[in-house]
Formats: structure tokens, sequence, C-alpha cells
């Protein structure tokens, strides 16, 4: 199965650049400087989502021209609340279970 194309502006931590590596087909500009617009629409150009930065500035026209292939553009803060969301859900989860025995 093909896996999910995702424009990331940015690097994170390890153990989420690790996972963002193995979960997508990333796209994301190796030397570490921030995308310029016309750089951005053409990474986002088929992709399925973007994961951006604050630093990002993405004005409507860019949201005119942004590809109809992208459904989801995430800043990097909801991601990291979804995924200590998920976590909490598992201990959560696991703390019910042991409660019941």
């Amino acid at each position: 199965m093909k896996k999910p194309a995702l424009v990331v502006t940015s690097h994170f931590i390890k153990p989420v650049d690790a996972r963002i590596e193995s979960d997508y087909e990333v796209r994301r500009k190796l030397d570490g400087t921030l995308f310029m617009s016309d750089e951005l629409l053409a990474a986002a150009e088929g992709a399925d989502a973007m994961l951006i930065t604050p630093f990002d500035r993405l004005d409507a026209e860019f949201f005119r021209q942004v590809s109809s292939s992208v459904k989801v553009i995430s800043t990097y803060p909801l991601g990291l609340i979804i995924s200590i969301c998920a976590r909490l859900r598992s201990v959560t989860s696991q703390l019910d279970t042991r409660q019941r025995k």
C-alpha cells in the first residue's frame, strides 16, 4: 500500500521525525530553511496533507492555489496534542483494565 504524502515544513524531536518518516512519504526541505510560498505550493502538488509551523505564512492566495489533493493542513501543536491524547487514552485504558481485576 502506498504511503500518504505529507509535506513537513520543520524537523521535530527524533522519535517524532522517525514516526513521520516511517508512516508517510515525506516532502521537506533538507537544508532546514523555510519554504517560500511557490516552493510550498510545488511540494503540496499531489500531497495528501501538510504539517506546518506557525512560522509558515499562508495567506488567502496560498489557499486559492494549493492542490486539491491536500485534505489536511495542520500545525504542529495540534499533532502534539493528538499524540498526547492518544497516549493518555492508552494509559487510561490500561488503568481501567487493572482496576477491573
